[in-house]
């Protein structure tokens, strides 16, 4: 998911000392950590949210990152790079949606739809509604970080996309709690578990996402996030 605003370029001024490593480079005191890479800022060219979000890129992955998107316009055939954009907030606007309409179902409604999926729909077609579910979740849990803290429960279809995915995670154990009189056994899950891990939060900054939860616990779990499950009320994580 692309950031939805401009990423203007910036300039360090102060250099800090030659860098003999990195062929006797200078390096620039830019304070800043890119957010795609992790790695610190010292170069002096880096690119920041001309909007003020705490979003900077070094210089390698925002070209990288403009490489991805003129990949994805060349792949659609549509050289409209608003229009992409377009098309990419559609799918996670439709995430969003159906999360937050599946979280505010019966328990009678969510049971169904989850065997649904479980028993009747084919491992293919399941799998690529959890590939989406899990790209979603997975380019907006970056973005967790980016929030103001005063505001940090605010994003509540963020928690649908979540309540999404752990869904789904509920109704691929399903088949694990069934079997058949001509079979040995329980079945396993209906696509692999590792299917649900999101990489994006090896992204997030852990001790200063802590110290931020601590400061608002009251927002550590929106109420669209309380526990279920795709049976009843028994919770299960796609997280942990």
């Amino acid at each position: 998911m692309p950031h939805p605003h401009e990423m203007r370029r910036q300039e360090a001024v102060e250099a800090l000392a030659f860098d003999f490593a990195r062929a006797g480079r200078p390096r620039f005191q830019t304070n800043k950590i890119c957010d795609n890479c992790g790695t610190r800022i010292y170069e002096r060219v880096y690119f920041h949210c001309s909007e003020g979000c705490d979003i900077d890129f070094c210089q390698d992955c925002h070209q990288k990152s403009q490489e991805v998107l003129d990949a994805c316009l060349s792949r659609s055939g549509d050289p409209d790079r608003e229009s992409m954009h377009a098309r990419l907030w559609w799918v996670i606007d439709t995430v969003e949606r159906i999360g937050g309409f599946v979280l505010h179902t019966s328990a009678a409604a969510r049971g169904a739809l989850a065997r649904e999926l479980a028993f009747e729909w084919s491992t293919e077609m399941f799998e690529q509604l959890v590939q989406a579910a899990v790209d979603v979740v997975n380019a907006k849990v970056v973005h967790v970080q980016d929030v103001k803290d005063g505001d940090i429960k605010s994003d509540e279809r963020f928690w649908h996309a979540v309540g999404w995915l752990q869904f789904l995670y509920s109704a691929n154990s399903l088949p694990c709690e069934t079997h058949k009189l001509d079979e040995q056994g329980t079945r396993g899950p209906k696509v692999e578990y590792e299917r649900f891990i999101l990489e994006g939060i090896n992204k997030c900054e852990p001790i200063s996402e802590f110290k931020r939860w601590q400061h608002h616990q009251s927002a550590k779990v929106p109420g669209t996030c309380s526990p279920w499950s795709a049976s009843g009320p028994r919770a299960t994580s796609a997280l942990s």
